[in-house]
This record gives structure tokens, sequence and C-alpha cells, in this order.
């Protein structure tokens, strides 16, 4: 399990913290639905078109969260006298910066596994595959490939993994440059390209060409040379 103590978040995010700038985060948490364990828990507060995290703070503090991610202090936020409030400009932009730092440390393979069909099969295939031989084995949880959700990936993967096996997925031109800065990785898979997702690009070419970016500083690309299109792409 990967550990963090708030004053290595809050020197790596060059944040304000309001409350006790101490503890130890063992989850990040952005589904207030989905909490296991209040202890070492950090709540991530995400605002969407449709909901605000910020707004989920009260219950999850009476359920034993006390540390939170946050944009903005929730009102009366006095009145949680033992919590801690990392406040930061955007939440997943920080969660991102963290991911990066925590990639720095990792002694291991990257494996990025992107295309258009077929990824979180691929990486259950070869993680299970790679489990009978070493137990320092780390992946995406479920399918954990969206801007949000590759960062968060990272987070929980060990730095002393011999491989970690990461998804990541995207709608439109722009996307994987935000992935390929996070993740980083040193081998590279491109599954199937198929028309999921082709009306976010130009053509079929400039969504290959966007998956690709992913790969840039891999020493390594794993893919489908029969695919003529793809594979002069990849040459390229």
């Amino acid at each position: 399990m990967t550990t963090y103590n708030i004053k290595e978040i809050l020197d790596t995010l060059g944040c304000r913290c309001y409350g006790p700038a101490e503890g130890t985060v063992k989850d990040f948490l952005f589904d207030s639905r989905s909490i296991e364990s209040p202890e070492g828990t950090i709540f991530c507060a995400i605002t969407t078109d449709s909901s605000d995290g910020h707004s989920f703070i009260p219950q999850l503090y009476r359920r034993g969260v006390r540390m939170f991610m946050v944009e903005h202090l929730p009102e009366f936020h006095d009145s949680y006298a033992d919590a801690t409030f990392i406040v930061v400009g955007n939440v997943p932009d920080a969660v991102a910066t963290l991911a990066s730092a925590h990639r720095d440390r990792m002694t291991g393979s990257v494996v990025a596994i992107t295309g258009s069909a077929g990824k979180t099969i691929v990486k259950e295939l070869i993680y299970q595959a790679l489990c009978r031989v070493t137990d320092k084995v780390a992946r995406s949880p479920r399918s954990w490939n969206s801007r949000l959700g590759v960062p968060m990936s990272l987070l929980e993967a060990p730095a002393d993994s011999r491989v970690t096996l990461i998804e990541a997925g995207i709608d439109t031109c722009g996307d994987m440059e935000h992935h390929a800065a996070v993740i980083r990785p040193t081998i590279g898979i491109l599954t199937s390209i198929t028309a999921e997702h082709d009306s976010g690009f130009a053509c079929r070419e400039a969504k290959v060409r966007e998956k690709l970016k992913l790969f840039h500083d891999a020493s390594t690309i794993i893919y489908d040379a029969n695919d003529i299109n793809v594979d002069r792409l990849v040459r390229e």
C-alpha cells in the first residue's frame, strides 16, 4: 500500500492547509458512495457540471473522514475543528501533480495500454500472467482510464512494483498529452483501432496519432502490424 503524509502533499502542491497539517493518507476518495474506511482517507471534492463534491463534506465528516482536498473551504469550516482542508486551485490538476511526483519514485516498468477496444481485457490478461511470476505487479482498478482515473491509478500503485499496468482512454484531441505527462510509460501497448469516439477527431488517422502521443518516449511499442495504417503511423 502506498501512503502519503500531509506535509509531503503540501510540499508537492505548494498550497495552503487549514486545520492539522499532519496525518497519513492511504486512500484518495472521489466518490462519496465508495468509502471503505474513513481512517487514512482523503476526500477530493470534484466539481462537475452536474455535481459539486464540496456538498458531500458534512456527511463524510459525520462518517469519520477527517482529510479533504478542496477548491474552497466549506461553509462553517471552523466547526470541523479536527479536520484538515488542503485548498488547491483545481482538484483534478492537483491530483495529477501528485501522481506525476509519485511516478518519479517508481522504479519498475510502467506499461501504458490504449486503443479503441480491448484495453481492460488486455490489461487484466497481462496482470494475471505476471502475477504467476511476481507479486510486485500493479494495475489500474477496473476501467480507470479517464483524465481523473489515470492519476488515481498511479497513486494507488506501489513505487516498488516491478510492473505497473496503466490503462488510458481519450475522447478527443488534447487528452492524451495530459495522460502522457503523468504516465510516462516505458512500454506501450496499442490495442485495436475501431470506430469508437471517431466523432471526436477529424479522421481515423488523427485519432491514431493522438493515441500514439502516449508512447513518445517509450522504449517499446506493441501493436498490430497487420493494420497497415497503424503500422505506418507507428513507424513514423
